[in-house]
């Protein structure tokens, strides 16, 4: 299999790294190849305590892949966790001609370029920028401006960002793996895409996933997404609160 040919994802837990590799059948359509889990180290509430013990992690993981499938893997997309990650939802306002005109394709492509402008602080690092609706002449919740005709168009966004420091941490045990990062996708809203159909997204869910060390939750409303966060609570808590409560070791209570 060629490598222009097949994508390749790694999900990166506190308790497991689970890495997929699919193969491209069309334009936006995929065919999963193999899935491999493996016991994640190193790594506490989605922060990196230990590079050498992650970095050992994902090569193990990314070896036993390659190998079943008769493959060379290169880089790959990461979905990452943590409390580090932030949401918030952001007006922009977008420069057009003066005078009502029609908007076409290449006003919407600057709106989304421009949105993707935000301003952040030296440690956080832009992750998503992710369009929610458009506002024209104050007229707000139009999902698809395209040939309208405004005056002012204004476009609201789901911004997610992440800690610098934490990122780059989790990046240099991806390159001691020789893998090159293709990607960076956050907990929640990969979580969310993996489960809920546009429909669901449509009428509003709620998707909320447990890992072992953090919780990840994203909001959906009108098709679009309007709520993310990242709890540092996770199975390993309930695990260990049993242990507690009931006087068992680790592994009796998980």
């Amino acid at each position: 299999m060629k490598a222009d040919n097949f994508r390749v994802a790694i999900d990166i837990g506190t308790s497991k790294i689970c890495t997929m590799v699919a193969r491209i059948k069309e334009k936006n359509s995929y065919e999963v190849m193999n899935i491999t889990v493996m016991e994640s180290d190193g790594l506490n509430k989605g922060l990196v305590t230990d590079e050498k013990k992650v970095s050992e992690c994902i090569n193990k993981s990314v070896e036993n892949i390659s190998l079943e499938l008769g493959i060379n893997i290169k880089k790959a997309f990461i979905g990452i966790s943590g409390v580090h990650l932030e949401s918030k939802n952001h007006w922009t306002n977008i420069s057009r001609p003066s005078g009502m005109t029609s908007i076409t394709q290449d006003d919407i492509d600057q709106a989304l370029k421009t949105a993707s402008k935000v301003d952040l602080n030296m440690d956080r690092k832009l992750l998503h920028a992710i369009p929610r609706s458009y506002t024209l002449d104050g007229l707000h919740g139009i999902t698809n401006p395209l040939g309208m005709h405004t005056a002012e168009l204004h476009v609201q966004t789901h911004v997610i960002t992440g800690s610098t420091n934490v990122i780059n941490n989790i990046i240099n045990c991806l390159n001691n793996s020789k893998i090159k990062e293709a990607g960076i996708v956050a907990g929640p809203l990969a979580s969310a895409e993996s489960v809920i159909s546009p429909t669901e997204k449509e009428e509003g869910s709620v998707v909320i996933d447990i890992g072992a060390g953090n919780t990840d939750i994203a909001v959906f409303d009108n098709g679009n997404i309007i709520y993310s966060k990242v709890l540092p609570i996770g199975g390993k808590l309930f695990t260990s609160d049993i242990s507690i409560a009931l006087d068992l070791d680790f592994n009796t209570s998980e």
